[in-house]
């Protein structure tokens, strides 16, 4: 490792804060000259990216490191963009595409060097402004309403409804994140089926933990039923959604649902408590929340109304 004294432990330090990667001007604002650059290159010390751009004392490892080296390269102006973004927040698996965009400069794709051969880099012409900028510690981002608003132009129906779910249950969808995705993507593809997401979901229902969960705060939206709380304690036993007013319990069992001996005992007997409690008790699959949501809507609402 590099002798950490001087403007040594400042490049260190740089090199802690931006997952290990560093940027050629940096190191150079930091008194590293180019002759010490390029002695440290020969000597494995600095790994290339790309261009102008380095992991420091070993090869990078991750998405992440891989992001900020991208997001270096294309300048202290540029942000992570695109479905690159999206990775970066959760909302889809991340790619080997790396997408960064900047305000000025030309368009430019590049491939990593080296060791960290196998990922492209596309940078295009294109600021962030007010909410569409946003920041994941030391990495500049799109924010998560116009990864939503890109998502709406470019992926597919399911891809998008998957991350608007999932920036859900992270608690991404603030107020002012749908705000920004309704007045911000006017005029963009897509709009109309990010809008009719927007337009069910229910928000501060609680913990959500699973996609089945918030796939059925989708369906309580689309029918108008009231918003369920999710994920509370009732009668010593964590259900997963219920309306405190009508004693209305909704348990969702998913795609691998509780098929051994003791899961079914237990599930019994946590039905028979709740219902000696005085609650009335309903229980739905993934494929029926999913395949048949009009005939569990019917049932729910026939217990505790419309909103």
């Amino acid at each position: 490792m590099i002798h950490e004294n001087g403007s040594h432990d400042a490049i260190h330090r740089l090199a802690l804060r931006q997952h290990g990667v560093v940027a050629r001007r940096q190191l150079i604002e930091r008194e590293a000259g180019r002759r010490l650059i390029e002695s440290w290159i020969e000597r494995r010390r600095l790994f290339t990216i790309f261009r102008g751009v380095y992991a420091l004392g070993r090869p990078a490892t991750g998405f992440r490191a891989m992001w900020m080296a991208a997001t270096l390269r294309a300048g202290a102006t540029s942000a992570l963009a695109g479905s690159s973004a999206a990775a970066a927040w959760g909302l889809i698996q991340p790619r080997r595409q790396i997408e960064v965009c900047r305000p000025v400069g030309n368009n430019l794709s590049t491939e990593s060097s080296g060791v960290h051969r196998g990922f492209r880099l596309s940078i295009t012409q294109g600021p962030l402004v007010g909410g569409d900028a946003a920041t994941i510690g030391p990495l500049a981002v799109m924010s998560v309403a116009r990864c939503l608003i890109w998502m709406a132009r470019e992926e597919s129906m399911r891809s998008l409804r998957r991350a608007f779910l999932s920036a859900g249950r992270s608690g991404l969808l603030t107020q002012e994140c749908l705000d920004h995705c309704a007045d911000r993507g006017q005029g963009f593809k897509g709009h109309q089926r990010l809008m009719g997401l927007i337009e069910h979901w229910q928000p501060d229902t609680g913990k959500l933990r699973s996609p089945l969960e918030s796939e059925f705060l989708m369906l309580c939206g689309r029918f108008g039923i009231p918003a369920p709380r999710t994920n509370q304690r009732v009668a010593g036993y964590e259900v997963d959604c219920i309306w405190p007013l009508t004693k209305v319990i909704v348990e969702l069992d998913g795609r691998r649902f509780h098929n051994d001996a003791v899961a079914f005992e237990d599930d019994r007997g946590k039905g028979n408590d709740l219902t000696a409690a005085g609650y009335t008790l309903l229980r739905f699959t993934y494929r029926m929340v999913v395949g048949d949501p009009e005939q569990v809507a019917q049932k729910i609402l026939k217990e505790v109304g419309r909103n």
